[in-house]
């Protein structure tokens, strides 16, 4: 899909962001919606949230492999619900060719905690990863990449974020999948509470539902794991990109 028009949000800098809404430690609740819908929701979010712009770009591309051990053990973590859980991934920032090594961390209270270094590769963090997980670097392996490409919002007068992550491609070794006819949106906010984003979904009839890209790519590209918890928001998730 093509880069919807945006030329009527005000704009916001990185700085900025990094300032008023690190969002480091959050509380996120996700939306898909089917890339017909972004520009009707684009609008009606323009009075409440300013734009993120970086060198007069709005649209951002995002590389991202994660990691996992080969029994796919972080995968499991999720499907089966653990209270206590992470993600291990590297992410390239295409724009400016950044590239660091995360950790996301849930906790059995829903708070989300993301700690990133610079680094080009797992065996560069390979302190910083156990550090936060407790598994050496070299047991994992790389288990998905995703390519795609965000729009970053951030309210005017809250510390609230929203991104919209569209033109999804997801691949491992040969095998590839492309649901580019949809949107994840996450908003992002610190204790989850009074969430705007969450008011103008209700009235645009749109529900949250539970959603990890990186889940949602392993079992699209029929990897061998089980996937019985997460098949419901799959199957919603496949009809919208068909549907499109």
């Amino acid at each position: 899909m093509q880069a919807p028009e945006l030329g009527f949000f005000d704009q916001f800098s990185l700085e900025e962001l990094e300032e008023r809404a690190p969002m480091n430690r959050r509380v996120d609740r996700k939306y898909v919606l089917p890339k017909e819908a972004l520009p009707a929701v684009l609008a009606a979010c323009a009075s409440a949230y300013q734009l993120l712009t970086i060198h007069s770009q709005h649209v951002f591309d995002y590389d991202t492999w994660y990691y996992d051990t080969p029994e796919y053990t972080l995968y499991h973590h999720h499907h089966q619900g653990k209270g206590n859980r992470f993600k291990v991934r590297k992410r390239v920032y295409v724009h400016s060719g950044e590239t660091f090594v995360e950790v996301k961390k849930k906790n059995n209270k829903g708070i989300t905690e993301k700690y990133r270094i610079p680094a080009s590769d797992l065996t560069t963090a390979s302190d910083f990863i156990f550090d936060n997980t407790a598994i050496k670097s070299d047991a994992l392996v790389q288990s998905l990449a995703i390519q795609y490409q965000r729009i970053t919002l951030l309210h005017k007068t809250k510390p609230e974020k929203v991104t919209f992550d569209f033109n999804l491609k997801f691949s491992k070794e040969q095998a590839t999948a492309d649901f580019s006819n949809q949107v994840i949106v996450e908003v992002k906010t610190e204790r989850g509470r009074d969430m705007d984003f969450a008011k103008l979904m209700k009235q645009l009839a749109i529900r949250s539902g539970a959603i990890s890209k990186y889940c949602l790519g392993l079992i699209a590209l029929q990897q061998p794991i089980k996937s019985n918890a997460f098949k419901p928001i799959y199957r919603r998730f496949a009809a919208l990109n068909q549907a499109s």
